[in-house]
């Protein structure tokens, strides 16, 4: 058999309808430029900005709790180190992860 004169027809089926609000749902590029141009996305106007404006601001909060956890486990392993170090400074390390852990907590609440 030679392998350079395989026929390959693939199969191409219809792609399903896509609504307005769908197309508009899927536009994650949130640049200035696009912001400016919401309502007109889709023709859905004040609804599409509001529910793509409440999907920023969910990716965004969830952006910072992400940081925030990755923060406090940086943090909390080097107190261990610091621990096994200089143990005599527990106490210190402890308040200093702990304040960053709670003043990051308080942050996160006062935004939601």
């Amino acid at each position: 058999m030679d392998y350079t004169t395989v026929n390959y027809s693939p199969v191409l089926t219809p792609a399903p309808p896509v609504s307005a609000l769908d197309r508009a749902l899927s536009v994650t590029d949130f640049s200035a430029g696009s912001r400016t141009n919401l309502p007109a996305l889709s023709g859905g106007g004040p609804l599409v900005k509001r529910i793509l404006t409440a999907d920023y601001r969910e990716r965004s909060r969830a952006a910072l709790v992400s940081n925030a956890m990755e923060n406090a486990a940086a943090l909390s392993a080097l107190e261990m180190h610091l621990n096994a170090v200089a143990p005599s400074g527990w106490r210190r390390y402890r308040a200093l992860v702990d304040s960053y852990t709670v003043g990051a907590i308080t942050m996160i609440a006062k935004e939601g």
